[in-house]
């Protein structure tokens, strides 16, 4: 029914669905989801009607670049990974990427606010006239003119040129559609996003918001929380701490005006910096040395004959030459190296998305995850975890077994922090985004005495991340 509803909607999104078409492998490489949409214009209805059978689309770029949206750029950027190109006799004036949706606990997900579900109206008051601009992934910026506030469509992450440039250009646009002329700009709290350099240069105030206050806050307004103090769970990838390390795996106490931190995962290096992140056999090898020893991140190497030149990683760990971070996107990159030998992510959250492909639901079990409550910040201990999953690997447990086993202790471990409190909780991030992991963890906090908020019609991932900074700015003043 859900299927139904979704995939028929007004807003007819892509909506995330499971393989069942015994599609080509080369479609959906690894997954077994799908994404499906119905025709969105007169233009795809005809292409539908003319070939008589489904067609594979994808967005017009190539990968960190934005949509190209005009006859002559698309003959330069597309020509060398598209054969034909058909033209409109049209302009298109405001190029706007496809909504993503996911069905998660059996209510629809927002993974990509765009075309048809934005700009979307925030329940947000405030007379003051201030432009959120997002992070550095994801981004979609929100704003306040005065009399209404509105979270913006999906624009896309910002590592390139034209991606900047579009940023600069459609933030401009938005603006003059909703006649704000900001007086506040409220940005991350992170100093290398071009977010937050943007913001500096454009000489106004500037209130820096803390990436994982922002992602509760954007579930606040979700569930009209708003107004009380809620127990945040919130785990993505990468957001700058108040401590100046790499967040992301935080239960936090929060309201619009702060927040406090009261639980995290225990930190791990990332050797190299940000090319762990494409690279997590990186990430493997400084779990197994600080779980098991550096023999083990030795051992693990030379099974993987693609890496035999990179053993100077080891070097990177024992000397803690990196970021420490507390990511709980970063755990899931290196437990999906180790379980299912993913070396390589071609995509942003690749080896998280295969981690939870290959999740056998029918499995029982889970694995030593201890919470170590004995001072103010909880500590979730991950270590003996990564033991347990190195001796079923040895045992030659299924790595079906192994990955769900890991989800549900991750979901476990969340739950046994969030028990020690009496408050509505609010659930928020990218790993969010992970149906598994989502449900896991609701079903652990069924008895929980206050209501759950899960994600909703706002992106849980960065895309939502500018609808939190614009409430706590507000709140603030």
């Amino acid at each position: 029914m859900r299927f139904h509803c979704e995939a028929n909607s007004a807003s007819n999104p892509i909506l995330v669905i499971e393989d069942s078409f015994h599609l080509s492998p080369s479609i959906n490489p690894g997954l077994t989801t799908i994404g499906i949409m119905l025709p969105t214009t007169p233009l795809h209805w005809s292409l539908l009607r003319s070939t008589r059978r489904p067609l594979v689309v994808t967005s017009g770029n190539t990968e960190g670049d934005p949509i190209v949206h005009n006859n002559e750029s698309a003959q330069q950027a597309l020509s060398k990974i598209a054969s034909y190109l058909l033209h409109h006799d049209r302009d298109i004036i405001r190029p706007v990427d496809d909504s993503v949706v996911r069905v998660i606990a059996e209510q629809p997900v927002t993974i990509r606010a765009a075309r048809g579900r934005a700009p979307l109206p925030l329940n947000i008051d405030g007379t003051k006239s201030i432009l959120a601009v997002g992070g550095q992934q994801k981004v979609a910026i929100a704003l306040s003119n005065g009399s209404q506030s509105v979270l913006g469509p999906h624009i896309g992450d910002l590592d390139s040129l034209s991606a900047r440039e579009r940023f600069v250009t459609e933030t401009k646009r938005f603006c003059q559609l909703y006649r704000c002329q900001p007086e506040i700009i409220a940005h991350d709290l992170h100093p290398d996003y071009f977010t937050t350099r943007w913001a500096a240069e454009q000489e106004l105030p500037t209130i820096a918001v803390q990436h994982h206050h922002a992602h509760i806050v954007t579930g606040m307004i979700e569930h009209g929380w708003l107004d009380q103090r809620v127990l945040g769970i919130v785990c993505d990838g990468t957001g700058y701490g108040t401590d100046g390390t790499i967040w992301g795996g935080e239960v936090l106490i929060a309201s619009a005006r702060d927040m406090e931190r009261v639980g995290s995962f225990r930190r791990f290096i990332l050797p190299g910096g940000e090319a762990a992140i494409r690279q997590p056999w990186r990430i493997a090898c400084a779990l197994l040395a600080q779980a098991i020893g550096p023999e083990a991140g030795r051992r693990w190497l030379g099974t993987k004959n693609e890496l035999a030149s990179a053993g100077d990683i080891q070097h990177l760990i024992s000397s803690a030459i990196g970021p420490m971070t507390s990511s709980l996107g970063r755990l899931f990159d290196g437990v999906a190296a180790i379980v299912l030998g993913v070396t390589v992510a071609s995509y942003e959250g690749e080896p998280a998305a295969l981690l939870e492909t290959a999740c056998d639901i029918g499995a029982t079990g889970c694995y030593e995850l201890p919470v170590d409550q004995s001072a103010k910040l909880a500590i979730i201990d991950w270590r003996r975890l990564i033991e347990e999953i190195v001796a079923d690997i040895d045992k030659h447990v299924p790595s079906g077994t192994i990955a769900m086993r890991f989800h549900r202790s991750i979901a476990n471990a969340l739950a046994a922090i969030a028990s020690a409190y009496d408050l509505k909780i609010v659930i928020g991030g990218g790993c969010f985004q992970n149906r598994i992991l989502t449900e896991l963890l609701a079903g652990c906090l069924q008895q929980h005495t206050c209501p759950v908020g899960l994600p909703g019609k706002i992106p849980p991932n960065d895309g939502g991340l500018a609808a939190g900074q614009l409430a706590i700015a507000h709140a603030s003043l």
